[in-house]
């Protein structure tokens, strides 16, 4: 997120396609195992973070961190 600034908006996007092809991956191989219900928890998980993240040092970081009560 920090390579945003430099390298411009695209390097957000190219890290989520990443992560993306990562848990695509993952899912296959699982797959091929026998495991007939890997889950989505995790996945959904993961790309909800990794979006906070960039959220944090691209947008507003009071607004990425609050906690609800």
């Amino acid at each position: 997120m920090l390579l945003a600034d430099t390298a411009g908006p695209m390097v957000i996007v190219d890290g989520l396609l990443a992560i993306t092809a990562l848990m695509v991956t993952g899912n296959i191989v699982l797959l091929r195992q026998g495991k007939s219900d890997p889950g989505q928890t995790t996945e959904v998980g993961l790309v909800l973070i990794y979006l906070v993240g960039a959220y944090t040092v691209a947008g507003s970081r009071q607004v990425a961190i609050c906690r609800a009560e």
